[in-house]
């Protein structure tokens, strides 16, 4: 890699000794490539109305086949697994509020928790039958005892003034519940020390909050769909109705990439490419299997850990090569338009003359042109837009608006 590195760093050194010969060179090939190309244009014949037809269809469908191997089109293998992601991230469930002096940290577990499919146990905890506590039988239970044991013990013990604070507090672990495979468990992870009065006020106002939702309707030892502070309820990405829409969404591009991808093994099959046919029916396989689970959940209440990691384990091969193809074009459009090149051999051969090492000079070429990259992504995805983006209805690809599969 060093000598490969070297070349590009002493590029511009080399430029002046090579000018000269290079420019008659490219001056006679260009003669050349004219004269090849005139003869070509000379010898053609004259096409046939059939096929004036048919390369204006080509050119029709052209944009549309362009990034395609047969049928399926390796942009777009990823759309079945991003729609289960919008499907995950936004579940059914009312929001569940906490005290305003819960802090960040305490509120992205439970969103880490209620966006997880396979958990979904944050809700509203009922009292154990015969008593009046909600936590106590889940409090002494033995392996939570352990957890918290053995979480003081791990950090030298507790300290004077601080507690063993559960991040998501036991009274929101809700009972066992067919829709929520992790209901009634308490994660290892959740505990940390806080000051014992600080814990103390965030449990006490929990509970007086789970009362007065309880008294609005609230459902007990239901699985929630999302989680605010008070002050953050009426923000609309936390309301119900947009988590529907968001999730109907999901659905919705989770089913057409599906059908898709399905569609273009069909084409790969009969063209005879088998490869890409594989990753059409890893992206289909896994598609199929998440609107399983979707429907499984809706028709019985029940959330299916089988179909779920169907849809992981056997999406996955679609979603990695959907991602790599997408990174590739995007990395290339920035170093085709946004990379400085020539402040990347420059920066590559200030630090081989300043210290003696190709290798140096290799590594800051390279980091240069990542920064530029980086520098520049924002802008580049400015130019993106204006160039693909338009309001004119006359102008609008409709049939791809209408399909997020089909966005990448």
């Amino acid at each position: 890699m060093g000598d490969g590195v070297t070349s590009s760093v002493n590029a511009p050194a080399n430029q002046a000794d090579h000018g000269a010969a290079s420019s008659s060179t490219d001056s006679a090939a260009q003669t050349e490539f004219a004269k090849a190309k005139q003869s070509a244009i000379a010898e053609k014949p004259t096409p046939t109305t059939q096929e004036r037809n048919k390369e204006s269809g080509l050119a029709h469908h052209g944009a549309r086949y362009a990034a395609q191997t047969g049928g399926t089109d390796k942009k777009n293998l990823g759309a079945t697994a991003i729609g289960a992601g919008v499907i995950d991230r936004h579940p059914k469930g009312r929001t569940l509020a906490v005290p305003n002096n819960y802090d960040r940290a305490k509120v992205k577990a439970y969103k880490e928790r209620i966006n997880d499919p396979f958990d979904r146990g944050v809700g509203i905890r009922s009292v154990q039958p015969g008593t009046r506590s909600r936590t106590n039988d889940i409090r002494h239970r033995q392996v939570n005892e352990d957890m918290v044991d053995n979480f003081a013990a791990s950090h030298g013990g507790r300290p004077p003034g601080q507690q063993v604070d559960h991040t998501v507090e036991l009274q929101h672990i809700i009972r066992p519940n067919p829709a929520a495979p992790g209901a009634d468990t308490v994660r290892a992870k959740d505990h940390r020390f806080q000051d014992a009065r600080v814990n103390s006020s965030q449990g006490r106002q929990g509970q007086l909050e789970d009362q007065r939702q309880i008294r609005a309707g609230a459902p007990e030892d239901v699985p929630a769909g999302g989680v605010a502070r008070v002050r953050d309820l009426n923000k609309i990405t936390n309301t119900q109705g947009y988590r529907t829409v968001a999730r109907a969404a999901g659905v919705y591009a989770t089913a057409g990439g599906t059908y898709a991808a399905l569609k273009g093994v069909g084409e790969d099959i009969r063209e005879g490419n088998f490869g890409s046919a594989a990753l059409g029916t890893s992206a289909y396989l896994g598609g199929a299997s998440e609107l399983g689970a979707v429907a499984n959940l809706a028709i019985t209440g029940s959330q299916s850990t089988l179909l779920l990691n169907g849809a992981r384990v056997l999406g996955a091969p679609a979603a990695v090569a959907g991602a790599a193809v997408v990174g590739v074009q995007i990395g290339t459009y920035l170093n085709d338009h946004y990379v400085n090149k020539e402040g990347s051999m420059d920066a590559g051969a200030w630090a081989e003359a300043k210290t003696g090492s190709r290798v140096v000079g290799g590594v800051a070429a390279a980091g240069y042109a990542i920064g530029s990259a980086v520098y520049h992504a924002p802008e580049a995805a400015v130019d993106y837009a204006k160039k693909t983006w338009t309001v004119d209805p006359s102008e609008v690809d409709w049939d791809r608006t209408f399909k997020p599969w089909k966005w990448f």
